[in-house]
């Protein structure tokens, strides 16, 4: 598995156990509209987020995606990193409660 893969693992796994959670991971064919890995509401927020391998980055029209998203009162981010991914979802949890 790549490490990509591996990051998108852990967050498919951490994802299942939030019960106050609906997730997606769209299959990218290469038609339709482009979006990033994860498409998810939690606790009433709309959240995309783009998993990367360490140090990898985001292409261009990634990055406008999540400007699209914020703009439009989403939450979205690219990371490549597991706890940094917990700690942004638990933040937006707990500014929710």
């Amino acid at each position: 598995m790549t490490p990509e893969g591996e990051l998108k693992a852990k967050i498919d796994r951490w994802l299942s156990q939030q019960l106050d959670c609906y997730w997606f991971k769209p299959v990218q064919t290469g038609f339709g509209k482009r979006t990033l890995d994860y498409l998810i509401c939690f606790r009433g927020r709309f959240v995309a987020c783009e998993a990367k391998r360490k140090g990898g980055k985001a292409q261009g029209f990634q990055e406008e995606l999540v400007r699209k998203i914020e703009a439009a009162g989403g939450n979205a981010f690219i990371f490549d990193d597991f706890d940094a991914f917990v700690a942004w979802m638990t933040h937006l949890k707990l500014e929710g409660a």
